[in-house]
């Protein structure tokens, strides 16, 4: 299901929290399957589509740690160095 990527916006049901607060509990919003966006039309994403933009956002945060890791990686380095030179 790859492809033009849609336009989303905040979901006006649950105002982008992807739930609602039922008589007794929280229930997940049934406008946004609990995702917080809708399309610009308002409807809902398909299931397909969630998960494509789930998969996304992981490849996304993926990258991120990676390049957290090195950054880390590098002043962990650096703070080695400035102790052993002290």
């Amino acid at each position: 299901m790859k492809g033009k990527t849609k336009q989303l916006k905040k979901c006006e049901s649950c105002n982008g929290l992807g739930e609602e607060r039922g008589v007794f509990d929280w229930l997940v919003c049934m406008t946004c399957k609990g995702l917080g966006e809708v399309l610009e039309t308002g409807e809902a994403l398909t299931d397909e589509q969630i998960i494509d933009g789930l998969r996304a956002k992981n490849r996304y945060l993926q990258y991120v740690i990676r390049e957290t890791r090195k950054h880390t990686d590098h002043l962990q380095q650096q703070l080695d160095n400035f102790i052993r030179h002290r």
